[in-house]
């Protein structure tokens, strides 16, 4: 997945599903429940537990690529 400087993702979790995403390129700000907000860039391995709510953004300067490992039809709970 690709996104410009400021996109990202709403706030939310997989209830039944686990997620890791593998960061290709750019800068990404994580916030993630129990753990806080961090920043991860290219080569980062980000694992987010399940029923666990978490938030991505593309920061920096420049579009970022994140790839997601997980199940298929994955549900989506918003905050």
């Amino acid at each position: 997945m690709q996104q410009l400087p400021g996109e990202g993702n709403r706030l939310h979790k997989h209830p039944n599903v686990a997620e890791c995403w593998v960061i290709l390129k750019g800068k990404w700000k994580w916030f993630i429940e129990g753990q806080g907000d961090m920043e991860v860039s290219e080569g980062s391995i980000v694992n987010v537990p399940k029923n666990t709510f978490h938030q991505i953004t593309c920061i920096g300067n420049e579009p970022g690529i994140r790839f997601a490992v997980t199940a298929p039809d994955v549900e989506h709970v918003y905050k």
